[in-house]
């Protein structure tokens, strides 16, 4: 019984995520309020990550757009660039040698995002899914380790975090988020924190 919470929570979410809310305007009933003039958050972050086969902890920072909702004004369409710098280990089997070097991935992302609670919430929490392209980089000296970390890659990832008002108003704040994106060589943990600034609607219903 207690094994299988986890998944009926899960599946709960999701279902609450899906649900129409009757109770929202009739602003709110139409499919979707995308594009420049839906705008609802910019984001700026930094953090750590814990990369597959990289030495120590990457930094990784970012910045990234609310691009509005679909269906309800829980469900937001989320866009953002991330640039990611660590070192790998790697052995040249032909010369006998061993090197570390730096690598980076620069990512275009686009994900949705659900909040938990209605978009007025001093403290929201959330979940992401979505995908990306990752171009990858390297200079090691290693035939090998340079073209798995010279190419262009597809990934996936997920996260859930927290955003937090800050200001009386609501247009300032903090969000704090874990992440994981499974990237081919370089699939990673991440933890991350930032600044938010809120705008259209997400400010508007803003309790007074």
């Amino acid at each position: 019984m207690r094994s299988s919470f986890p998944s009926v929570t899960l599946a709960a979410l999701l279902m609450c995520a899906l649900a129409p809310e009757r109770a929202q305007s009739q602003r709110d009933s139409t499919s979707s309020s995308l594009g420049i003039a839906s705008v609802g958050a910019l984001t700026a972050y930094l953090g750590g990550a814990n990369v597959d086969f990289a030495e120590g902890t990457a930094i990784e920072g970012g910045l990234g757009i609310d691009l509005g909702w679909l269906r309800t004004p829980r469900i937001r369409l989320i866009g953002d660039v991330e640039y990611l710098r660590g070192r790998v280990f790697a052995v040249d089997s032909l010369r006998d040698v061993s090197k570390r070097g730096p690598f980076s991935d620069l990512s275009a992302n686009v994900s949705l995002m659900w909040l938990a609670h209605a978009s007025a919430s001093r403290f929201t929490p959330y979940i992401v899914a979505g995908a990306g392209v990752h171009i990858l980089s390297s200079r090691l000296g290693v035939q090998l380790e340079d073209f798995r970390y010279n190419a262009n890659r597809f990934g996936l990832q997920v996260a859930a975090g927290s955003r937090i008002r800050l200001s009386s108003e609501g247009r300032t704040g903090a969000f704090f988020e874990l992440r994981r994106a499974l990237v081919s060589d370089v699939n990673r943990t991440s933890a991350r924190a930032g600044a938010v600034w809120f705008f259209g609607d997400l400010v508007r219903s803003q309790p007074r």
